[in-house]
This record gives C-alpha cells, sequence and structure tokens, in this order.
C-alpha cells in the first residue's frame, strides 16, 4: 500500500507513539492523585444561592476482603474482663470486657467525644463493636491531635487545617472500618442543626475526599502514607476550603 521510502517514515513515527503511550500509562499507575481534573471553579447554586465547586463523589468501593458487620459485639462473658477486643474477654465468670485495656480506654474518649455526636451518628455508634468503637474513637483523636500540632489555630475552622482533618479521619476509618460503615459516620456526624450549611457541605465533600485517597493506597499503607497522600491533595486541590464564604479548591 505503501512505498519503501514512506514505510520507513511511518515505523518511527508509529514506535514514538507507542513508547509516549507506554510511559503516559506507567505514570498514571503510580499517581495517588485522582484522573479527574481538579475542582472547577465555583459556580452559584440555582437553591441555596451560595457558590459552590463542582465536585463528583463516585461510589467507593469496599476494602477487599474486608466485611464490618462480620466483627462480633464486645463485652462477652468474661470473668475478668480479659481478652481480645473484639471478644470482649474470656472465661465463665461474670462482669465484662469493659474492664479490659480497650474497653477502659473506649470509656475514656467516650466521655471527651460523646457530647460531640449527632444524634443520628450515635445511634449508628451504640450499634457497633467494642473494637470498631475503639478505632473509631481513637482515629478521631489521633486525626484531631496531629492536624492541631500541624496547622495554625485559624485554618482549623474551614480552612486547611480543617479539609485535612476531615480527610485525613475518613481515611483512617475506610481502612479500619470499611467505607459503608465510614460513609454512614461521616454523614450523620454533620447531620446536626447547628451546623453552617456551606460548613456541613465542606465537611462532607473532605471526608468523601478520605475515602477515596484510601482507596488509592495499598490495604499495607502506613500511616505516614495515608498523610502525605492527604498533603499531596490539599496541596493540588482536590479538597475543599472556605474563602471569603465561598467554598473553593484548596491550596498551599
Amino acid at each position: 500500500m505503501f512505498s519503501p521510502l514512506l514505510r520507513s517514515k511511518i515505523r518511527p513515527a508509529r514506535s514514538l507513539v507507542l513508547w509516549a503511550a507506554s510511559l503516559s500509562l506507567t505514570l498514571n499507575s503510580c499517581s495517588i492523585l485522582p484522573d479527574a481534573p481538579a475542582p472547577a471553579p465555583p459556580k452559584a447554586s440555582a437553591t441555596t444561592n451560595i457558590e459552590l465547586p463542582e465536585v463528583i463523589v463516585t461510589p467507593m468501593p469496599t476494602t477487599p476482603g474486608y466485611d464490618p458487620v462480620s466483627i462480633s459485639p464486645g463485652g462477652g462473658s468474661g470473668g475478668d474482663g480479659g481478652g481480645t477486643p473484639t471478644s470482649g474477654g474470656g472465661g465463665s465468670g461474670g462482669g465484662s470486657g469493659s474492664g479490659s485495656g480497650t474497653g477502659a480506654k473506649v470509656a475514656a474518649l467516650e466521655a471527651k467525644y460523646r457530647e460531640r455526636m449527632s444524634a443520628a451518628e450515635r445511634l449508628i455508634y451504640d450499634s457497633m463493636s467494642l473494637l470498631q468503637k475503639f478505632q473509631y474513637l481513637t482515629n478521631g483523636e489521633q486525626a484531631e491531635t496531629y492536624t492541631e500540632q500541624t496547622y495554625s489555630g485559624a485554618s482549623l475552622e474551614g480552612g486547611n487545617g480543617d479539609a485535612y482533618r476531615h480527610a485525613y479521619f475518613s481515611g483512617m476509618n475506610a481502612h479500619d472500618l470499611g467505607n459503608a460503615l465510614t460513609k454512614r459516620l461521616s454523614d450523620a456526624h454533620e447531620d446536626n442543626p447547628k451546623n453552617n450549611p456551606l460548613s456541613k457541605d465542606m465537611d462532607i465533600k473532605n471526608s468523601d475526599a478520605g475515602l477515596q485517597i484510601n482507596s488509592l493506597l495499598s490495604s499495607s499503607r502506613s500511616d505516614s502514607d495515608l498523610r502525605n497522600a492527604v498533603t499531596l491533595w490539599l496541596d493540588n486541590g482536590y479538597l475543599t476550603i472556605i474563602e471569603n464564604n465561598k467554598q473553593v479548591p484548596s491550596h498551599p
């Protein structure tokens, strides 16, 4: 079909195209940033008159091989409160697993955080196993402590610190509790009539981003890996903050 001279020119060009495509695929597979571009500039909402960025939240896959519903409830019939967090204790005597180290830690954290839960969130929380409660509360404490140590006070309300805390907390919960339970808890937490609608929407978006970040990381990832990934998303505009009473993409 083509002359020998034309074929000799086509082959190098075709090889160059294939090499470029292969390089692009390799780079994309190593990225923990989403394939979609950063959120678009804010536009006015016809229903709320609040300028909101266009953010598409896709359904998150559950962690392979992990079913949070299968975790047995805490408590049990342990005599001295020993045993694992999921069993709540062993033996045939009276008492409950709340006497264990895990139960004591949960009780201490509940005294700190339970009043900050919404009514809907408490209903979900009360149905969880001792281990799930332990993971949820310790993750919350860790997210709060790390964020306050890393970001200034002003940014903790509507700024980068606020966005980071929600994404980091959600990412930890997705790893430990699964995406479905994490989504229920994070949405329920924002179901508080005292919440500013603009802040509530921002918090939900950043919690959803934490689910996405966790899904892009290996199941064996370290906590440092998660923190670094959240920072990367924050610096590249994939989280949401509030400036001048408007939601805008995050920035360094």
